[in-house]
């Protein structure tokens, strides 16, 4: 699955990029640096935008390109009464040694920024298996 790198871990910059055209559109500060590299699965338009994902790997990767990944597992993230849920994607190579600390990890990183916007509340449901995500992604897709 191709996955479009908009913001590199370590980054306290959030880029967005048009999901069709990839043509970069903003990009703004927030009050944390990205755990990992963030951007969406191409072609997977779900409703009125494609499915983040969060994209472990140990390769530096390059902001406005694509990268070949795979699901690991997938978040249920709400704001508010609005689905967003968060894919993990791996490269092909990457080994993960803990799934919980990359959770917990995530978990934080969306509390923390979504602290700028007190009046969204964001709330977590269940951490997905990979084969239900890998349904869920291949259901979105275009």
């Amino acid at each position: 699955m191709n996955v479009f790198i908009e913001t590199l871990k370590t980054s306290d910059t959030r880029t967005r990029y048009h999901e069709s055209t990839f043509q970069r559109k903003e990009s703004f500060k927030i009050n944390s640096q990205y755990p990992y590299d963030y951007g969406f699965i191409i072609g997977s338009n779900r409703k009125h935008d494609c499915i983040d994902c969060y994209v472990l790997t140990n390769e530096t990767l390059i902001e406005g390109k694509p990268i070949d990944c795979e699901p690991v597992f997938m978040l249920e993230v709400y704001e508010g009464s609005e689905e967003d849920h968060k894919a993990i994607m791996k490269t092909i190579e990457y080994e993960i040694d803990n799934e919980e600390l990359v959770e917990n990890t995530i978990k934080s990183f969306i509390t923390k920024i979504w602290s700028q916007n007190p009046e969204v509340t964001i709330t977590f449901g269940r951490k997905i298996g990979k084969e239900e995500t890998i349904n869920f992604i291949k259901s979105n897709l275009r």
